[in-house]
């Protein structure tokens, strides 16, 4: 699974890392945040954890002539406050957390450049990841990040999909896939983001 740290304008590292990769839905994620400072900073928000679940659609349509439509959803979003301090002296500190998940969410997904009758170069995902950003309060630009991706897993006594799932049908084919994606996109065009470009 992709894992990524990213530093600017602090001296020190963040980590986060999970008990497992994948895990199935109302599982209990375990895990561990790591700090490690080479200076005193203040930030502009205490330390938190965040787990999310976001589902994207892609596809063309118009023949010679094709106009790509996206749909992209977030159907989940959880956080986590490691800590309420928001001072941290120099030193290296561990923060544990578990989040238990949803029983309802889908499988993890990808579907690339898939042609139909009705559409073309669909694309599909649904992606899960946590991150934790610790921001300093400062008038220039200065953080630390890290991010680790994790999959979905039908439990083994059940169907990869239900009917009474959040996410898009993916065991129904492309077209149940394209269809669902479009109900979306007429259903929630106010409330979603919905874009169509040339």
């Amino acid at each position: 699974m992709a894992k990524r740290e990213s530093v600017e304008g602090v001296s020190g590292r963040l980590s986060i890392t999970l008990d497992k990769e994948s895990f199935a839905p109302g599982e209990v994620i375990l895990g561990v945040v790591k700090l490690c400072l080479l200076e005193v900073v203040e930030t502009k928000k205490p330390l938190v954890v965040s787990f999310q679940g976001r589902e994207a659609v892609s596809w063309d349509e118009g023949g010679y002539s094709p106009v790509t439509y996206a749909f992209d959803r977030i159907f989940l979003q959880h956080k986590i406050e490691l800590t309420p301090s928001t001072l941290y002296d120099v030193g290296e500190r561990e923060y544990r957390f578990e989040f238990q998940l949803p029983t309802d969410l889908p499988s993890s997904f990808e579907l690339h450049d898939v042609y139909s009758e009705t559409a073309d170069r669909l694309q599909v995902r649904i992606k899960y990841q946590t991150s934790v950003w610790l921001r300093m309060d400062s008038d220039l630009v200065a953080y630390l990040n890290a991010e680790q991706e994790f999959t979905l897993h039908a439990p083994p006594t059940t169907h990869p999909t239900s009917k009474g799932s959040r996410g898009f049908c993916v065991g129904g084919g492309v077209l149940a896939v394209l269809h669902q994606a479009r109900q979306f996109a007429d259903d929630g065009r106010d409330s979603e983001r919905y874009v169509s470009f040339g």
